[in-house]
């Protein structure tokens, strides 16, 4: 595993890979540069985890073309076997929803991050 300094400067951070549409956003905005966090456009997926070892990958629901699905896809193809949070607001049939990504990508521990 890849870790990054902790902010408080007492002991290890783990290392997160935030995916996403990044080709859309980075034309609106620029992404914060903050040790121990990388970004990954979906389409470069592969590519990433092949650099990069993360202890968690973070993306939207939806962003853009993609949605937590096909990431979860993506993830499970290149063999990643770690954490996969999915930042959203409150889902309807969040059960069923959770049910389909982790049946989707058996070996992706796969939550939700709920936004209120």
């Amino acid at each position: 595993m890849k870790y990054a300094p902790d902010l408080q400067g007492d002991g290890w951070a783990p290392f997160i890979l935030v995916v996403g549409d990044l080709q859309t956003r980075r034309s609106a905005m620029s992404m914060p540069n903050v040790s121990g966090i990388e970004y990954c456009d979906v389409r470069d997926i592969p590519d990433v985890l092949q650099r990069y070892q993360p202890d968690l990958v973070i993306s939207l629901l939806i962003d853009g073309d993609f949605d937590a699905m096909e990431i979860a896809r993506h993830l499970q193809r290149v063999n990643y076997a770690g954490r996969y949070r999915i930042l959203c607001e409150a889902v309807p049939s969040q059960t069923i929803v959770l049910g389909e990504l982790c049946d989707a990508a058996p070996d992706l521990d796969i939550d939700f991050l709920i936004i209120e």
